[in-house]
């Protein structure tokens, strides 16, 4: 945002970061979910044929993804997922086959 001066030049009007103002991460949050079960739920719903009525059914669903999602903690590259899925393929080794 701009305001002009006495000199006629124009000067940025300082606005506070996020962090200073309470609660503005928490409602980014919530808009960023939002928006992603939006999207999600109208993907389910094309991906059933679009189907009548069944708007709070896709919606239940994508809303159970996301919290799986959230709950899971997992990265975008899914790193720790993968060295999971490793290590278990170690462990279920039998002897035998860790000698070869």
């Amino acid at each position: 945002m701009l305001r002009s001066t006495q000199s006629g030049t124009a000067r940025r009007l300082r606005r506070p970061h996020d962090r200073q103002i309470p609660g503005v991460k928490i409602l980014r949050h919530i808009t960023e979910r939002n928006e992603w079960l939006r999207k999600r739920a109208y993907a389910l719903w094309e991906a059933a044929g679009r189907p009548d009525g069944k708007d709070a059914e896709h919606w239940h669903q994508a809303v159970e993804e996301r919290d799986a999602l959230e709950r899971s903690q997992a990265t975008v590259d899914g790193a720790e997922i993968i060295a999971r899925l490793q290590q278990r393929a170690v462990l279920d080794l039998t002897p035998e086959e860790v000698k070869t």
